[in-house]
């Protein structure tokens, strides 16, 4: 896809909403995120707690062991950190 546009696999989300209390629109979040082999950014506890492997406390990103080449930016060319915040 052109730009920062990424295509979400249906199904990937319908399972995730099936095995989680989540939306579908959180879940489609962590279904790019795992797709792509990045994490969510977020302050969602439920979130975080739910799929700890794909998700990223927001305020975790200030300790200094934290790699931003593991994440998107939505917004530059060379997407580095998706950032969710609900």
């Amino acid at each position: 896809m052109e730009s920062n546009e990424y295509d979400v696999v249906s199904n990937q989300v319908l399972e995730l909403v099936a095995n989680s209390t989540l939306s579908t629109y959180d879940c489609e979040f962590v279904a790019l995120a795992r797709d792509i082999g990045i994490k969510v950014v977020t302050t969602d506890k439920r979130i975080l707690k739910i799929f700890p492997v794909f998700a990223y406390p927001l305020t975790s990103l200030s300790n200094s062991s934290f790699a931003a080449e593991n994440f998107i930016q939505p917004g530059s060319k060379v997407s580095q950190m998706l950032l969710f915040n609900n």
